[in-house]
């Protein structure tokens, strides 16, 4: 007012009509008496001008009869009442016309207040407004500088209506489980105000898209008004529900659009109507699902062989601590109760607070079985046991569900047979096991609890069924193994096993609780090695089944024998013969029928027979405590048949260096240099032509001779045919050359001979030594030595004398650094050669300056094909 004067004094100044004064004065109050009823809010009208269910707008209506311009200087002063306290007004305030009467005021408004979220009609809102002064907040230009009349916050004037100004809209779909399956099957839709009965809306006016967790969720098709009266929510059942058990929506993608092809779409407050279809972004999602049991599995959680906890496995996550124990059981398999719900993060099972899974614990398990027999089910007995994180949904009433077995199984005990017709290892497990999945390389032979020596089982299998107990068939390599130990598994204090989880499954597929080194599981019954008592169990003998029974044997069967080295049954081996018990097909054999000879590191025994396939039964007793030798096992041996081969050898008389002698090359023969295969396959063959060839008939040798059995088998094999001059002598005991003795040992170790002789019968053979690297010492016709021919011989087979560098050959005439000991002593032990008797003094002699004479020969021949081979 002042404002005014002011202004009105300078005019009055410039037209000199300061006597004018009274009557201005008179007309401005007359004038602003007459506008009192001016400046007034008469009405508020709620909008939503986005159309998403939230008020975004209040326009206010001011009176102004006298259509005075108005003008909003700032937006001070306006402030705008939920009835709980100021909404935001937004800077986009202003008049719709600035002169109109009414004027109209929009006040925009920031929609993400919480209570402008709620409905589209709130009659709690208020419009206040605080007058601000000259130029600023709201003011009329009417003369005077007029302010909007003052409205203070519960002002009820009368004439200060609220109109609602907004359309209807989705406000949010509270997503249930109807059938309580654990599926969601309806959406119970709200709106942002109550409907009018007018309203029309099918359920093929919405569909979701981008369904997140509800996997194949869709509305129907029906195309029935849902709704017959005024409501502010309706309830749309799924065409399909979803194909996954899921009661809480977490991807947070799910969408609900309004779609309507027949124009038939319409929701109506009875003022404003929504007939625009469109995606409802407004739309909030709500968990109105109780959560739902989808599985229970229990575990044997300390492994001890007894179930013990149970996992229940929820649809969406539960408040822990919401639990209640209703005493739920599981039934169809053995009654047990729930003890209590196992504190969040005290168990493995359930390590996480809130999560979809509850652990509880349980009473009244079976000791010693990790499943529950039958199709067990847990019965939750009641609802309301769990409440989910939502809103507080409780779990439903549910029984029957199926429980899933998630305990390990264990090895409860185990046995061990290692009889000679028995070796197996019997496990018993906790429950029934799947013998398809036996993998027994994860099982470990051990001493004792923690082991000192153990043995990991390679190759042996299984025939059983599935079954709480699996006996596992030790192979023969396991079996061996664990023989040659004499440390391990001898006796129960020595017999434990440890496992991997690899070892075996349940029939459920959980893998075997493994059994760690410390923690060894001794067996429960140990059987006795070798089938016999105590005194007989097998420790420094390996059994016959165990080591060679042989086909190639011409006309005999055979087995060898692998006692400890210098043990009685080595060194004795004549009295261990006549202790033998040898059956053919059922015939015990005459101890004279039987042979004992040396092998390689071995006794190799055998029997004659002229059946192509016996069944043979070995028992070998002890020969004393130290060997504690016993085996005893029936196998059936093919035995080898003769094969024809053709050579002559022609040589000289006795001593003569000075005659020719004409040999035939053998037609089969070995290529050079081919090693240890090709001279055993030699031998082989010669040890099958000793049988099976024609042996000749010689005058000069007696059958009562020492050498006459080695001498027929010498001449069966084409060895030593004897002199080709027509005598029919054999010569036993002439003296053989270097080079009569290097043909024997090519042709017995098959080298190729087959050169042409040039000036002399034994060219080829030096052709072929030199050809295979053979070193030959000594004149070609000179006489040989003994240790001379035996080195020749082991050179001839390839046998790796490195092994038995700087051993005793036991003969008292051979001295210890003599370079051929290594041949002589590799004889030795392959029952070779055995040297002289010394009449009253001790030991043997060899002679090895000795001349060899022809039937030693024929004996160290045929030997040392059959140690070869």
């Amino acid at each position: 007012m002042i404002g005014v004067f002011h202004r009105f004094q300078q005019y009055a100044r410039n037209i000199s009509l300061w006597k004018l004064l009274p009557a201005f004065l008179f007309s401005f109050f007359f004038v602003s008496s007459a506008f009192a009823a001016d400046n007034v809010i008469t009405d508020i009208t709620l909008l939503d001008t986005n159309a998403n269910g939230k008020i975004d707008r209040i326009q206010v209506t001011i009176d102004n009869d006298s259509t005075n311009t108005a003008a909003l200087h700032s937006l001070d002063g306006i402030t705008v009442n939920d009835g709980v306290g100021a909404v935001t007004v937004a800077a986009t305030t202003d008049f719709v016309n600035a002169s109109s009467d009414p004027l109209v005021l929009n006040v925009d408004l920031t929609e993400g207040d919480t209570d402008l979220t709620v409905d589209t009609l709130n009659a709690d809102l208020e419009f206040i407004y605080v007058q601000q002064g000259v130029d600023a907040g709201i003011e009329y230009n009417d003369g005077a500088d007029t302010q909007l009349v003052a409205t203070a916050t519960g002002d009820n004037d009368a004439t200060d209506t609220e109109n609602d100004g907004a359309a209807p809209q989705i406000k949010s779909a509270t997503y249930q489980d109807g059938d309580t399956d654990g599926k969601i099957d309806r959406f119970l839709i709200t709106f942002s105000e109550t409907l009018d009965v007018a309203s029309v809306m099918a359920a093929d006016n919405l569909t979701l898209s981008n369904v997140g967790d509800f996997t194949a969720a869709a509305f129907g098709g029906v195309t029935t008004d849902l709704i017959t009266g005024v409501a502010s929510s309706v309830t749309v059942l799924l065409g399909t529900e979803s194909s996954a058990f899921d009661t809480s929506e977490n991807a947070g993608t799910i969408e609900i659009t309004s779609v309507d092809g027949n124009a038939n779409f319409s929701l109506t407050d009875g003022t404003n109507e929504n007939t625009t279809p469109k995606a409802e972004a407004q739309v909030t999602f709500i968990d109105g699902a109780a959560p739902f049991i989808t599985g229970a599995n229990y575990y044997d959680n300390d492994s001890n062989g007894t179930i013990d906890h149970l996992v229940l496995i929820f649809t969406e996550n539960v408040d822990d601590s919401s639990y209640l124990n209703k005493s739920s059981t599981i039934s169809a398999g053995g009654t047990l109760t729930t003890a209590a719900i196992v504190a969040a993060g005290t168990v493995a099972l359930d390590a996480a607070v809130d999560d979809r899974w509850i652990t509880l614990a349980i009473a009244g398990g079976t000791a010693n079985t990790t499943n529950i027999t039958g199709s067990p089910t847990f019965d939750a007995v009641a609802a309301d046991m769990i409440d989910d994180l939502a809103v507080g949904n409780s779990s439903l009433d549910q029984s029957s569900v199926a429980m899933t077995d998630k305990a390990n199984p264990q090895i409860l005990t185990w046995t061990l047979d290692m009889a000679a017709g028995t070796k197996t290892a019997t496990l018993n497990f906790t429950e029934s096991v799947d013998a398809a999945t036996l993998t027994v390389t994860g099982i470990t032979f051990q001493d004792a609890a923690t082991a000192t020596t153990s043995y990991t089982l390679t190759d042996s299998t299984t025939a059983s069924a599935n079954g709480a107990s699996i006996v596992v068939t030790l192979s023969a390599t396991d079996y061996l193994a664990l023989r040659n130990d004499t440390s391990l598994v001898m006796a129960l204090v020595n017999s434990y096993i440890r496992a991997t989880t690899a070892v075996i499954d349940d029939l459920a597929g959980n893998n075997l609780v493994a059994i760690a080194d410390g923690s060894a599981v001794q067996a429960s019954t140990f059987g006795i090695w070798g089938g016999g008592g105590s005194s007989n169990r097998v420790v420094e003998c390996m059994p016959p089944e165990l080591l060679n029974f042989t086909s190639s044997e011409i006309g005999k069967a055979s087995f060898e024998i692998k006692p400890k080295q210098n043990s009685q049954v080595l060194s004795n081996f004549f009295t261990a013969k006549n202790a033998m018990t040898i059956k053919l097909n059922g015939t015990q054999v005459p101890v004279n029928d039987i042979d004992i000879r040396y092998g390689v590191g071995t006794l190799v025994v055998e029997v004659p027979s002229s059946v192509g396939s016996v069944s043979m039964f070995a028992s070998v007793p002890s020969q004393g405590s130290s060997d504690m030798c016993y085996t005893e096992e029936t196998h059936t041996v093919t035995v080898g048949t003769a094969t024809t081969t053709g050579s002559t050898e022609g040589t000289s008389a006795q001593g003569s260096t000075s005659s020719t002698e004409q040999t035939a090359p053998e037609t089969t023969q070995q290529s050079v240099g081919m090693g240890q295969n090709a001279r055993k396959m030699a031998a082989m063959e010669k040890v099958r032509a000793f049988t099976e060839g024609t042996p000749k008939n010689f005058n000069d040798v007696s059958s009562s001779t020492w050498s006459a059995d080695y001498i027929r088998r010498a001449s069966a094999a084409n060895l030593m045919t004897g002199y080709a001059d027509g005598s029919g002598k054999f010569g036993p005991t002439d003296q053989l050359t270097t080079a009569q003795t290097l043909a024997i040992a090519l042709r017995l170790f098959g080298y190729d001979t087959s050169g042409t002789a040039t000036g002399d019968w034994s060219t080829p053979y030096f052709h072929a030594a030199a050809s295979a690297g053979l070193e030959v010492e000594g004149a070609p016709h000179s006489t040989i030595s003994r240790a001379n021919a035996i080195s020749l011989l082991a050179r001839a087979a390839e046998v790796d004398l490195s092994q038995y560098q700087g051993m005793d050959s036991g003969f008292t005439d051979v001295p210890v650094r003599a370079d051929y000991v290594p041949a002589i002593v590799w004889a030795v032990e392959n029952g070779i050669v055995s040297g002289y008797e010394q009449t009253g003094l001790n030991g043997k002699r060899f002679g090895p300056n000795d001349p060899l004479t022809r039937e030693q020969a024929a004996k160290i021949g045929v030997l040392a094909a059959e140690a070869v081979q």
